[in-house]
């Protein structure tokens, strides 16, 4: 379904903006999120759910796009909003496009004005900055997941379905619940393969309780997990950002 262009999935072909994995029981859609959310709102979902640098940036754009009136010629209402992937995509290229020229190009160097905003990280809520050696740990973490995912369109994309699907908020009732525990017997293993660093943190979180829990024990790497192999992401480049994690009941 990823690959099928009516399911508002992919950018690449153009279908309608709805990115539901369950039609029946997820009533909003990519279209009610990317028309209803405020530039805010929008800003937000890209910055938390794929680190996207200039979420301020496309969300402005896309608001602006939104509203702007269209000609006879698209037969469209003023403020009919976005309706397709190729329009959301037109958009989010058109809003990098801008912003680079804006900045004079450059996008992505640590110098970008963007990359200011994420340096807020770095200050404690005393209003105190973070010693020098932890902002280099933070940014050098914050560039590897910006290179997992070079591309703003793939990076909004992938904001869209993890918000309209709540994904974060399904990983989080799965390993908070008694699942876990109810639904596996002893030695029975659970398996979980995540593509976004927002999702992997929950999962080695929960994972960690378990284990120190005594219920369960750990199956991969504590720290990194599983990555896929530079052969596999040749052949499979969607497989670039995940992490294989895996945790097996032993009482």
């Amino acid at each position: 379904q990823i690959d099928d262009s009516s399911r508002g999935f992919t950018f690449r072909r153009k279908g309608p903006l709805d990115m539901r994995f369950d039609r029946i029981s997820t009533k909003s859609r990519a279209r009610d999120v990317v028309n209803g959310y405020s530039a805010k709102e929008l800003a937000f979902i890209f910055r938390e759910h794929s680190d996207e640098p200039l979420s301020e940036e496309i969300a402005a754009y896309i608001v602006k796009w939104r509203k702007e009136k269209f000609g006879r010629r698209q037969q469209r209402k003023p403020n009919d909003g976005i309706r397709t992937t190729l329009e959301l995509r037109y958009a989010i290229e058109e809003a990098v496009e801008q912003a680079m020229m804006a900045k004079g190009g450059g996008v992505g160097k640590s110098s970008d004005p963007a990359f200011k905003k994420f340096r807020q990280i770095w200050h404690h809520s005393n209003g105190r900055t973070l010693p020098q050696a932890k902002k280099t740990k933070y940014m050098k973490q914050f560039e590897e997941r910006r290179l997992r995912h070079p591309n703003p369109v793939m990076r909004v994309f992938q904001a869209l379905r993890i918000e309209v699907n709540s994904e974060i908020d399904q990983i989080a009732m799965l390993l908070q619940g008694s699942a876990p525990t109810t639904c596996l017997g002893i030695g029975g293993r659970l398996v979980v393969l995540a593509f976004h660093p927002g999702e992997d943190d929950l999962v080695r979180q929960e994972m960690a309780r378990l284990v120190e829990c005594g219920t369960h024990k750990l199956l991969t790497p504590e720290v990194d997990g599983v990555r896929p192999t530079q052969k596999e992401i040749k052949f499979n480049g969607r497989s670039r950002t995940a992490r294989l994690r895996a945790i097996e009941r032993i009482r």
